[in-house]
């Protein structure tokens, strides 16, 4: 992490060009060696002059060589001197100001206590909900707790642990108590061990005596009632041990890290389902992008239908992707090898939809000049995607039934049909039952095309996608125009999770594309989604409510509390704190009413 890295994670800049080196190790050398963690090109300098060394939550400096002055604001170091915001450090003739949490060089001391820069990155990440903020904050946790080292634990399916972040880097990945996290995971709760706790026990005793390890302390995280990981720290043995009091302050940090692991695992499901998105348009396959379960059925009834030579009828909302489905059709069918002609029947007008399904003959009207194959000849041996098929004039429906009854077209100007062999796959977002009724829309052709039906459900009711999609079409724009990706904000998160989306899918496409080129910072903010006032989240009403008769308005307050918590658990992908954001309430509170109502985080929501 060195050069131009923007993070609160402790840094030193020098200051004549600005270069900036993070302190991400727990040894950093500074000299004139390539192999220096920091490399010094003042004249003289040895190869080895000084190092930075992380213990006990803190940085200090101390020099190593005589060959070259070692200056703590502009006081020569005699010994070891502890590092704080602003202090300026001096190699030879290049100067060095210490960071940490963005702090400027004005910062005082009272200011740039371990408590202020763990609450600095704490908000950082309340605004960016950026994976990449949990390095940020257990280089926080670490300094504020004066531990040696901090990380991030997982329990994998085959019941391993194993660490997804630690501070600092160079910390080893097996330097931790698989004890202590059991311990943990029994108890539920925030557990403290020392040296003497582990002393008789040969699993433990290994790890914890090779890295000198004298102090433990040990979090799980959750997600409502489930357990997504722990938080772990230490002290070497060389150090004072952890105290009760600590083990509180532990306790009240905790919570955030759950956050962080909840987002951490969702950007693992986001980067695995665009990276099989990615692969699948490289195969030439239907980019479809989903996580919840209504599209999975409905994907999976549409590739089973594939496989039959029945007429589809696709049905949603404008905006909704029906093309996309029609093309996924298509390619699951035996004719996946044959053309795909579409055409929208709502964007032409009456005299050119005729010409354009059927073909014409040379000189069928003023303008033909020569023949045209219509889209059911250009379409022989494939599938003819007929998109807002409500919008087809009555004098044309009667030749499409024929078309679809005979396997044949008459082109304009022609005298004898010709044959055609083409599937049928329609879309609509009216209601042809309704456009029958009130007839709009012939009776006759409406079952000839109904054989089999695909509905497509909103962007609305299909809640956790919605992010998924706006990460997609970030991506997909930040590499078009050539602009770094960016992050989404966690109250932005909750803005987009709340709204209808009665646009869908291209009405998102289109804000997100917006919001990315106006956004001037490296995150999107709710300010940067410029989303029409009728999309606020609509309130829940008497529909909250269970069918029946409530004893009494405690019980109805209750079902609608219960149902509301459900709902917005189902928008945040299970996501307490984006979950509380959608109800405009406080983490703690949801999380105690999750526990009064038997709630639970994640695909228990679903």
């Amino acid at each position: 992490m060195i050069d131009g890295h923007d993070s609160g994670v402790p840094k030193l800049v020098r200051v004549a060009d600005g270069r900036t080196v993070t302190l991400d190790e727990r040894l950093m050398t500074i000299g004139a060696s390539s192999k220096c963690r920091i490399v010094v090109s003042a004249a003289g300098m040895p190869a080895h002059c000084a190092h930075i060394v992380f213990s006990s939550g803190v940085w200090t400096v101390a020099a190593v060589s005589d060959k070259a002055v070692v200056a703590l604001n502009g006081r020569r170091l005699e010994g070891p001197g502890m590092l704080t915001p602003g202090d300026v450090l001096t190699f030879g003739d290049e100067e060095w100001r210490y960071e940490s949490a963005h702090a400027s060089p004005a910062v005082s001391a009272a200011d740039a206590t371990p408590l202020r820069r763990f609450i600095g990155a704490l908000s950082r990440f309340s605004r960016s909900a950026d994976v990449d903020a949990r390095f940020e904050l257990l280089a926080a946790v670490a300094q504020l707790l004066h531990a040696d080292g901090a990380r991030l634990v997982v329990e994998e399916t085959t019941g391993d642990f194993s660490t997804i972040a630690r501070y600092p880097q160079s910390s080893g990945l097996d330097r931790f108590s698989s004890r202590a996290i059991l311990w943990v995971r029994e108890k539920r709760s925030t557990v403290l061990m020392h040296e003497t706790d582990w002393a008789d026990d040969a699993d433990s005793k290994g790890s914890l005596e090779l890295n000198r390890i004298g102090s433990v302390l040990c979090a799980p995280l959750y997600e409502g009632d489930a357990v997504r990981g722990y938080l772990y720290v230490d002290r070497c043995s060389d150090r004072d041990s952890f105290a009760e009091h600590e083990r509180a302050v532990l306790d009240d940090v905790a919570p955030v890290f759950g956050d962080l692991l909840a987002l951490y695992e969702q950007a693992q499901r986001q980067r695995e389902t665009i990276a099989a998105l990615q692969k699948g348009i490289e195969r030439q396959e239907v980019p479809v992008i989903f996580e919840c379960d209504a599209m999975r059925a409905v994907i999976e009834k549409a590739a089973k239908f594939g496989m039959t030579d029945s007429t589809v009828l696709i049905t949603g909302e404008t905006g909704t992707g029906k093309e996309l489905f029609a093309r996924l059709i298509h390619h699951r069918s035996n004719r996946a090898a044959k053309e795909f002609c579409a055409v929208n029947c709502g964007a032409l007008p009456e005299t050119l939809i005729e010409s354009e399904l059927f073909g014409h003959e040379k000189g069928a009207f003023t303008g033909a000049h020569q023949r045209k194959k219509g889209l059911f000849e250009r379409a022989q041996g494939g599938t003819v995607f007929l998109d807002e098929i409500g919008e087809i004039p009555l004098n044309l429906q009667v030749k499409l039934l024929r078309a679809l009854q005979e396997s044949e077209v008459l082109p304009l100007g022609a005298t004898a049909p010709v044959k055609v062999d083409v599937r049928i796959v329609a879309a609509t977002n009216r209601s042809l039952a309704d456009e029958v009724r009130e007839g709009r829309f012939r009776e006759d052709l409406y079952y000839r095309l109904n054989v089999l039906e695909i509905a497509v459900p909103p962007l609305r009711s299909r809640n956790r996608d919605v992010l998924l999609l706006a990460n997609y079409f970030i991506r997909k724009y930040a590499a078009r125009f050539g602009i770094p990706e960016k992050g989404i904000a966690l109250p932005a998160q909750a803005k987009l999770l709340a709204y209808p989306w009665p646009g869908n899918i291209r009405q998102l496409e289109n804000i997100v594309q917006k919001a990315l080129l106006a956004s001037a910072g490296a995150l999107l903010l709710e300010s940067d989604f410029e989303l029409p006032a009728e999309g606020a989240l609509s309130a829940h009403g008497a529909a909250a409510v269970e069918q029946g008769v409530l004893s009494t308005l405690r019980d109805a307050r209750d079902a609608a509390e219960k149902q509301c918590i459900h709902d917005a658990l189902r928008r945040s992908n299970g996501n307490v704190s984006v979950a509380a954001r959608l109800l405009d309430t406080d983490r703690k509170w949801l999380t105690k009413l999750m526990r009064q109502y038997g709630i639970r985080s994640g695909a228990e929501s679903d």
